[in-house]
């Protein structure tokens, strides 16, 4: 079965990336300006991707004939080399510029190459969030593996599970707080999305008018919906729980895009698809970007520094351009087919 190639999600997914840079930027943010809160609103976009993925992981279990054990190695394949090998070249640079007391540790490294989570970590601090990305694929991998027609509810069940055994041990435990975060309902959202898009397809409804108006509608009402919640962020002490205007807005916004793809609303560009290849190279080296601005920040004049901001996307883009097709994508061809067995039903892996 041919999959749906879901260009709205793909725009929403490098949207929800390039908010992650500027959640990273506060630190340069604060030299030009003395409120960031407003930045709190964009934590909104890791919820997001969180949805994204849990979305496209079952979405594309569905379509293909791929089994749970090529799925986990191909999540494996995708995200473990090159995050081993970013996570070491920051070891060794944050060390070179930090005070012998702020220096990690061999062990605080062992830590973070395994997802273990610990306080202050891990090394390449924006990756706190693949405990939680890997932490799903192996729920994806075992709950198809259980039953590959209703693997998406379970594994929307599995998350939610995890989430409440979390709430009841409490959070006393860094690993704890990262394992079982609340935050892993987003891709159990996510998983609730795929089985209502898994047999659809946008030339169904090319021809009619009268469906697409209907699509179009339904995207606009969970668009305005999504919009209401994510307000929630602006609530007094951010009293709304993030489970609401994070997860649950982020659902719609996804929700949304699909709507929208389906009725015909949708930006096709090439450039596109090109640039949300680079999605998961945006969410790892833009440590790197975020450092070198942040330096600058403190030597540049306030209009500099907001230059720099601005250009950001650009920068952050260019940087993971580069990582992409010099480490992933080569890694990527290299080891996906070892061992043999695993070359076997293996095609392109959603960016997580």
């Amino acid at each position: 079965m041919p999959k749906q190639y879901w260009y709205n999600a793909q725009l929403l997914r490098l949207i929800a990336a390039i908010s992650i840079v500027y959640i990273h930027l506060e630190a340069a943010l604060l030299t030009v300006s003395s409120d960031v809160e407003w930045l709190y609103a964009l934590r909104t976009g890791t919820d997001t991707f969180f949805v994204l993925s849990g979305f496209l992981s079952c979405y594309l279990m569905s379509r293909t004939k791929r089994s749970p054990s090529e799925f986990l190695w191909g999540r494996l394949v995708r995200i473990v080399p090159v995050f081993w090998l970013l996570t070491i070249a920051s070891y060794f640079l944050l060390n070179a510029v930090m005070s012998a007391e702020n220096m990690s540790t061999p062990a605080e490294l062992a830590l973070s190459l395994f997802f273990i989570p610990y306080e202050g970590g891990p090394i390449l601090y924006p990756t706190w969030s693949l405990t939680l990305i890997m932490e799903f694929a192996v729920i994806v991998t075992i709950a198809h593996s259980i039953s590959h027609r209703h693997g998406a509810w379970l594994s929307a069940l599995f998350a939610f599970a995890l989430a409440g055994l979390g709430a009841l041990l409490g959070y006393d435990t860094y690993i704890v707080h990262i394992a079982l975060n609340p935050m892993i309902c987003d891709f159990g959202f996510g998983a609730l999305l795929a089985p209502l898009f898994a047999r659809t397809n946008t030339a169904s409804f090319i021809n009619s008018w009268t469906e697409r108006t209907g699509l179009a509608g339904l995207g606009l009402l969970a668009l305005v919906f999504g919009i209401w919640l994510w307000t929630g962020v602006f609530t007094p002490e951010h009293a709304t729980p993030r489970l609401f205007w994070g997860g649950l807005a982020g659902m719609l916004f996804v929700a949304a895009s699909l709507f929208f793809d389906l009725a015909g609303f949708s930006l096709r560009a090439r450039w596109l698809h090109w640039v949300t290849e680079l999605a998961f190279m945006i969410y790892l080296c833009h440590l790197f970007w975020n450092i070198a601005v942040e330096k600058a920040a403190t030597m540049l004049p306030p209009i500099g520094t907001v230059a720099l901001l601005i250009v950001t996307p650009v920068g952050v883009i260019v940087l993971a351009a580069f990582a992409y097709h010099l480490i992933e994508k080569p890694l990527t061809h290299l080891l996906i087919k070892v061992p043999p067995w695993m070359a076997l039903n293996q095609e392109a892996e959603p960016q997580a």
